[in-house]
């Protein structure tokens, strides 16, 4: 199965600890999942062997914000190029934030 886990940012703490240890979760129980995370900061831990930022995904005021199409288009080149091929989840967290 192939995942595309989508946040704002992966600042330490809150959020990017939850990922990482979901992410360890998976790979002690043996499931075959390949991730990606993809964020609009570069993620500066060694615990999240995937990640891509893309442009647009951070937050952002009204007047900062990409058009939607583009943002999702960059996202799944995002996903596409980490993963070898659209994923099969979307996992998008606090989505109607930012």
């Amino acid at each position: 199965m192939k995942v595309a886990i989508v946040h704002y940012h992966l600042e330490p703490g809150g959020v990017t600890r939850v990922i990482e240890n979901t992410l360890d979760a998976w790979a002690s129980a043996g499931h075959a999942i390949e991730t990606v995370v993809l964020s609009g900061r570069r993620y500066a831990g060694d615990r999240i062997p995937k990640t891509q930022v893309i442009d647009g995904l951070d937050y952002a005021t009204p007047e900062q914000a990409i058009n939607p199409e583009l943002l999702m288009e960059r996202m799944k080149d995002g996903a596409r190029r980490s993963l070898g091929g659209m994923p099969d989840l979307w996992h998008v967290h606090n989505h109607s934030l930012g």
